[in-house]
């Protein structure tokens, strides 16, 4: 055996006997962990003892010991620098570890009742059994490969992490053995060391890195929500589930649909700096949106790449939404000052699309306020409506600009109060003001969200309008 290899080698021989202790899968006295590195060149020199070991590789499914070897990952070493790692061959050498299934299926049972749950990250399986495999969980480093929910070859989970310990670096293999899924444990299934060659990325001050990018994506546009990101904006640009969640309505998908992460790669040959699949069950089928990270290091974004699947709901990505004006006044409410701490009690806002359902349904709105609307053929229009509530003489208000951008209306209200001193009438007046707007403009799928914000910014009301066809 070389002598390169025999450090990691015995203290995994070592750690056999204590295996129902400290290995992963908790493993009974009668279950052993099958060491050996293989080279063909002292195969001769095999003792009988080690045909066992021999045997139980070889019978290893293919997809465990023949996986096409990642070409490129991007590694954080513990001093917070960032190495780009290639990958570039097996060594011939492979530990494969056996796996009992009456214990994994206890552990399994253990998680699902909120033990031990590190179980569900391959890369925390790996850390927390560090030493039983001859690894150092405080100084190697640990990086997340790939991740695969059900694969096509083995029908489960499986995932490689790339450690480095010292000088080498290993591949590590895991399976799902009691089925796939994020809610199913992992199990390290193989080791191996392999030959890599590293260059240290562009990672000062923790900035991002474009490196050579990914090819297709608009990069003004992804530099620009990166930069809103660095400014502590739009951070859900952050998480991938929620990216998904928020991109694919471009794509038709709604908040009814469920997302689920089903393939996590640190590096691919689509994006060097990370990807992501996440399947979508839109309406009983299913779509793959596949996510990648544009730039490496820091807090890079994820944004969608492309959509693939049976006749998905859009096939192209919607252009990046521009604010519209849909409606403006100049200079009609001119000096309108708020000169009182807070507004009215009873002030209000609708969206209305039905006059007579208006009246029989909302009853913040008093019918004064809203008998302009009575002639309006709510087949082509809508009603924005601000009420300011019951008030004396000298207050007012006004819908002075409507802007859509995507989903999203913004309607400016500019409020006006008497100022100290004014004379004001007693009489009860009803202050307010609408505007209608085209039906089709607002007629799109998931609804419009509907924002009334006054002319310090103030948020005064929020709905959803949602055309409902009959």
């Amino acid at each position: 055996m070389n002598k390169k290899y025999k450090a990691i080698v015995s203290v995994i021989a070592g750690a056999t006997i204590l295996a129902g202790v400290i290995l992963p899968v908790a493993m009974s006295e009668q279950t052993k962990v099958y060491a050996k590195w293989f080279n063909k060149t002292d195969s001769q020199e095999y003792r009988e003892e080690d045909k066992a070991v021999t045997e139980l590789y070889e019978s290893q499914p293919n997809d465990q010991k023949d996986d096409k070897i990642p070409a490129e990952v991007i590694v954080s070493t513990k001093d917070g620098k960032m190495e780009r790692v290639v990958i570039q061959s097996e060594q011939a050498a492979v530990i494969a570890v056996a796996i009992d299934k009456a214990v994994t299926e206890a552990l399994q049972e253990a998680v699902g009742k909120g033990d031990k749950v590190w179980l569900l990250d391959p890369v925390k399986v790996i850390q927390n059994n560090a030493a039983t495999y001859g690894f150092d969980a405080d100084h190697d480093s640990f990086t997340l490969v790939s991740e695969v929910y059900k694969s096509e070859k083995s029908g489960t989970g499986e995932a490689s992490v790339l450690v480095n310990h010292g000088d080498k670096y290993y591949l590590v293999r895991l399976t799902q053995p009691t089925g796939s899924g994020a809610t199913k444990i992992w199990q390290i299934s193989s080791i191996k060391e392999v030959k890599v060659k590293t260059s240290v990325e562009n990672s000062k001050d923790n900035k991002v890195d474009i490196g050579p990018g990914v090819e297709g994506l608009d990069y003004d546009k992804v530099v620009r929500w990166q930069q809103n990101v660095d400014a502590g904006r739009e951070l859900w640009r952050l998480d991938p589930l929620k990216v998904a969640k928020m991109e694919g309505k471009s794509y038709g998908f709604n908040d009814n649909d469920t997302y689920t992460i089903i393939r996590k790669l640190n590096s691919s040959t689509i994006a060097r700096h990370g990807q992501i699949d996440i399947e979508v069950n839109h309406d009983g089928k299913l779509y793959t949106m596949i996510l990648v990270r544009p730039f490496g290091g820091g807090d890079a974004i994820w944004t969608t790449y492309k959509v693939i699947g049976q006749k998905p709901p859009v096939t192209t990505p919607a252009p990046t939404p521009t604010e519209i004006v849909l409606f403006q006044v100049f200079d009609k409410f001119y000096g309108w000052k708020w000169q009182k701490g807070s507004y009215p009690k009873d002030m209000a806002f609708a969206t209305v699309v039905d006059y007579e359902g208006q009246l029989k349904n909302d009853n913040r709105i008093p019918e004064a306020a809203l008998l302009k609307l009575k002639d309006v053929d709510f087949s082509k229009k809508v009603a924005l409506v601000a009420y300011l509530g019951s008030s004396s003489g000298g207050y007012g208000i006004g819908i002075e600009k409507v802007t859509m951008s995507g989903n999203n209306m913004t309607v400016l209200v500019r409020t006006k109060s008497p100022r100290p001193g004014d004379m004001v009438t007693m009489m009860l007046t009803y202050p307010s003001d609408f505007v209608l707007i085209d039906r089709n403009v607002v007629d799109i799928w998931g609804g419009v969200n509907v924002t009334f914000v006054d002319q310090q910014g103030q948020v005064l009301s929020k709905n959803k309008l949602t055309i409902t066809h009959r």
